[in-house]
């Protein structure tokens, strides 16, 4: 799995690389920089264009070999799957508002230290009922504050009759 998602990430590399190296070449057409030379015949237009796309050829292998050893050489895909792993523990800890013990089992599971799967399942098994329980505590809390403010209009309602009462009088 995991070298198939290197693969696939290094393909993307290689991708957006040779996008960009054929969108330079393509800006370079040797049949009409040639053509404005008037004492250049077809025949030699034709040569130094197949000599062109050979050389080009040549320098995208090239160009492949060197960018394969700059990735080898920093390990690009293994930080990049680093980061990314970080970016989604972060992302995942910040958006739950985990409890700090939850927050170091998470970590724990995806940094791959004691995660054995049943420690894992243990592990979102004991998020998922701190979730639970911060989502009745929170449900209780809204509960309380809908019945205080519903008794605050009540009495807001008995002072203004009062007032009324009195301004009539």
């Amino acid at each position: 799995m995991e070298i198939q998602i290197e693969n696939s990430r290094l393909l993307k590399f290689y991708q957006i690389f040779f996008l960009q190296l054929n969108k330079l070449v393509s800006l370079i057409d040797p049949k009409t920089i040639l053509s404005l030379l008037s004492n250049v015949s077809p025949d030699i237009v034709s040569e130094i264009e197949s000599s062109a796309t050979e050389n080009i050829r040549a320098f995208m292998k090239i160009s492949k070999q060197n960018f394969e050893a700059f990735l080898l050489k920093y390990d690009i895909p293994q930080m990049l799957d680093k980061l990314e792993f970080k970016e989604i523990e972060n992302n995942l800890i910040e958006e739950c508002n985990v409890t700090s013990e939850a927050a170091e089992i998470l970590r724990s599971v995806f940094s791959g230290k004691e995660a054995s799967f049943p420690q894992a399942r243990i592990g979102l098994e004991r998020f998922v009922e701190q979730a639970k329980l911060e989502l009745k505590r929170v449900r209780e809390e809204n509960y309380l504050l809908e019945r205080k403010r519903e008794n605050l209009y009540d009495e807001i309602n008995e002072l203004r009759q009062i007032v009324l009462e009195k301004c009539n009088n």
